[in-house]
């Protein structure tokens, strides 16, 4: 079996790319955002929960006009939107890198010709959720990753971002931002 994990789906026009690209893989979607009312069609596993380094309660800080908004972030210092940093709403945060070793090796029956794409625009928490899965090899499961990066819209020094991204070379097949069509 091979998978699609959606990691930041918003609106769903990354799954409906995935779905077309690759047909026959399972589709696994998180989206913490309790704003956001989607219907990402019966086929995909919604989990309602923001990727993390631990399993937690997190604050997230929305858009401050609009609530629906690409721009929310369990990241305070991300700086480019107008943020609602005063009254952020509360999520369920999982720790990532256990429940992908814990979803493919204990509870699926997962070999090593299964492929994982993991497509990520988690608004800045990508550098702690890849080291930590770096750190914990559950780095190890994902084929491909798909990432937008967030190092210049949270002060995220450059140095760090370009030192994690050739530390992924050498572990994934690393690609940019999946683009869709508008």
């Amino acid at each position: 079996m091979n998978y699609f994990i959606d990691c930041g789906a918003f609106r769903g026009s990354t799954i409906r790319k995935a779905r077309s690209l690759f047909p026959d893989y399972k589709i696994i979607a998180f989206e913490p955002n309790p704003y956001m009312k989607c219907d990402y069609g019966e086929d995909v596993t919604v989990l309602r929960k923001a990727v993390w380094i631990e399993d937690c309660t997190l604050p997230m800080y929305l858009h401050k006009d609009k609530p629906v908004s690409s721009s929310s972030t369990i990241i305070k210092a991300k700086d480019r939107h107008p943020l609602n940093k005063k009254n952020p709403v509360y999520i369920e945060a999982i720790k990532f890198s256990r429940w992908l070793l814990w979803e493919f090796k204990a509870m699926v029956n997962w070999c090593p010709d299964d492929i994982i794409i993991l497509k990520m625009d988690i608004e800045g928490a990508e550098y702690e959720v890849l080291n930590n899965l770096i750190d914990g090899h559950a780095i190890d499961y994902i084929n491909e990753l798909y990432i937008e990066w967030h190092w210049s819209k949270m002060g995220y020094p450059y140095e760090k971002h370009k030192k994690l991204k050739e530390k992924l070379k050498n572990l994934v097949k690393l690609h940019g931002e999946f683009k869709v069509d508008s």
